[in-house]
């Protein structure tokens, strides 16, 4: 429904064509990986103890046609969750 409103708002401000288009590219890669940015995916023992690992980054890999992503060992921090 998200994408129902981005959508709207870009038709009411008269946005170029162009602008669709990265909005729902964007959107269907998002909802094509399967994956969210912050997800845990994995445990790793580091020193004895169980740590989890966190999808840190998610992006479209142009020159390979896949989608890709990184790791991290720290919790990704969400800009609405600084509020």
């Amino acid at each position: 429904m998200k994408i129902v409103k981005r959508i709207a708002q870009l038709l009411f401000n008269g946005a170029p064509r162009s602008q669709y288009y990265l909005e729902l590219g964007a959107y269907f890669i998002k909802k094509g990986t399967g994956y969210e940015v912050g997800q845990v995916v994995d445990v790793r023992k580091v020193c004895g103890k169980d740590r989890p690992v966190y999808i840190s980054n998610l992006f479209f890999d142009f020159k390979h046609n896949r989608i890709n992503h990184q790791l991290s060992d720290k919790p990704v921090k969400m800009p609405d969750e600084e509020k």
